[in-house]
């Protein structure tokens, strides 16, 4: 009985390993340069993905959805992300849309507060909030701000 109990334990020690690295090789690429985009158009309707976009974080998986945001590219108005959660309170205290500004400063763009219950949820975006035109990456985050998805945004 000893063994298996110890063998047990040693496989979910091992999973939680494979979930830690799986995490950290997320969170590296999250912090790349932003590289693309997924286009949609005003409705949502996805016309080219980019693979990098809209992922969910390991810790996430199971948890929370994120669709891409649209419209993007964009040149005005506001943005639309869609994020599904799946199940209650796995994701408390709120979701929150953050990306760098113009002065290299983390800033916050929109939020979802209360976000314990499943369901859809729709977070506008306000680029103007960026002050400048390009490729900017957005942070989805929860409210102990780690990564739950990030993704680009074009602004022309």
């Amino acid at each position: 009985m000893p063994v298996r109990t110890l063998a047990l334990v040693c496989l979910v020690v091992l999973a939680s390993c494979d979930t830690a690295d799986l995490q950290n090789d997320f969170l590296e690429e999250a912090r790349r340069a932003p590289s693309g985009v997924t286009v949609t158009n005003a409705n949502g309707a996805i016309i080219s993905v980019d693979d990098d976009d809209w992922r969910t974080a390991p810790l996430f998986t199971g948890k929370v959805i994120v669709e891409p945001a649209y419209p993007n590219p964009v040149s005005g108005g506001l943005v639309t992300l869609p994020i599904r959660i799946l199940q209650f309170d796995d994701v408390t205290g709120g979701l929150f849309v953050r990306a760098f500004n113009g002065s290299n400063q983390l800033i916050t763009l929109a939020e979802a507060l209360d976000t314990s219950s499943p369901g859809v949820y729709t977070i506008s975006i306000n680029p103007g909030l960026l002050s400048a035109v390009g490729l900017h990456r957005l942070f989805l985050q929860d409210f102990l701000g780690e990564i739950v998805s990030y993704g680009d945004l074009r602004i022309e």
